[in-house]
């Protein structure tokens, strides 16, 4: 993917005052290639950071974007430290039209963003908090790569983390 910092800058740009550290960007090297459709993997990736951007509910909160390397796979995680989904909620959070959001929400990013992923073959998996002390949601996500060099070590990491205060 050649612009998920470019991605990551518009999802956030509505969010005053904010703090954005990048690490390197793995997803920019030119030892392999992710597989699949660039447009539909930048849409994951909008649509789980507008939902984490969503999640601070107007407090103060960070969200943290990471991709390594591990096992044949490019592994991108994104955090969030909101409010986490409640249980009653996390069941029903990938049927379409489900929505926490009331009047502001479609209910169809997550859906869409399973039902993308599925055609790519990437590993979706979701971890929530709702504790007072410890809250926020962490969705990971192992995609297939397409092509690997081989002097390409596959033990790099980035790491991009915004802060909205």
């Amino acid at each position: 993917m050649r612009n998920l910092r470019t991605v990551v800058s518009i999802c956030l740009a509505s969010c005053h005052p904010i703090e954005i550290w990048w690490g390197p960007d793995y997803l920019r090297e030119p030892g392999y290639k992710l597989r699949g459709v660039e447009g539909e993997i930048k849409q994951v990736l909008s649509n789980l950071l507008a939902n984490a951007i969503d999640a601070f509910y107007g407090d103060a909160g960070t969200i943290r974007i990471r991709t390594r390397f591990i096992d044949g796979h490019v592994r991108l995680l994104v955090a969030d430290t909101g409010r986490g989904i409640p249980p009653q909620a996390l069941a029903r959070i990938w049927e379409p039209f489900f929505t926490t959001k009331e009047s502001l929400g479609t209910g169809l990013s997550l859906w869409v963003t399973r039902e993308i992923l599925t055609k790519h073959k990437a590993r979706l998996r979701l971890r929530t908090s709702i504790g007072p002390h410890r809250h926020g949601t962490t969705f990971v996500i192992d995609f297939p790569i397409r092509e690997q060099s081989p002097s390409f070590e596959p033990s790099h990491s980035g790491e991009a983390a915004a802060t909205i205060a």
